[in-house]
């Protein structure tokens, strides 16, 4: 008795999800996009998903340039977690290394936002010959879907960061109050 062996197996099951989530995949034949292909002027505009979710916009349309972005929130994070290691450990070896990691962020995490307006900016043209679409249309309909969360991402961080501005500064005015001394009791 011959087995079958299915044709879907993990990998290509993985490959389908991806392909619905990014477009066709680099095996496809287009009709038109790819680094062959002139780029239409129609699509020369802002692309709000490129902008907004920059390193995961970058890795699903193969424009690696993109990948920039991560070095402003690398350097928060190990910033952050060297700042725990030293307040926790108070080692002077993890204290320098976090003044380091506070100059890098301070110099390097700007960078981010000029990766993100950069991708906003060509992004389009950028996808468009670095991965490879039927049409016009299919790549619209691919680019709209970025959008859609791109938009959402940014509408969400900005209600983030009003919100702990808000927080930390009744947080520093709770503080503020707390260290001043008690009012002495009047005179009579």
């Amino acid at each position: 008795m011959e087995e079958t062996i299915s044709s879907t197996s993990p990998a290509s099951s993985a490959d389908n999800t991806l392909s619905r989530l990014t477009g066709p995949s680099a095996n496809a034949t287009p009709s038109a996009g790819g680094s062959n292909r002139p780029f239409p002027p129609e699509l020369n505009r802002w692309n709000w998903g490129a902008f907004s979710l920059t390193w995961i916009w970058s890795i699903g349309n193969r424009v690696w340039i993109g990948l920039f972005a991560l070095i402003g929130p690398l350097s928060l994070a190990i910033t952050v977690i060297l700042g725990i290691i030293g307040i926790n450990g108070s080692v002077q070896a993890w204290s320098i290394a976090y003044q380091i990691c506070v100059i890098l962020l301070t110099l390097i995490g700007p960078m981010t936002l000029v990766v993100a307006i950069i991708l906003g900016i060509k992004g389009n043209e950028w996808a468009w010959k670095n991965r490879k679409f039927e049409n016009v249309e299919q790549f619209k309909a691919v680019q709209q879907s970025w959008t859609k969360w791109g938009v959402v991402v940014f509408i969400l961080s900005i209600i983030i960061v009003v919100g702990l501005v808000i927080l930390g500064t009744y947080w520093l005015q709770t503080l503020y109050q707390q260290s001043l001394p008690p009012e002495l009791p009047a005179a009579q």
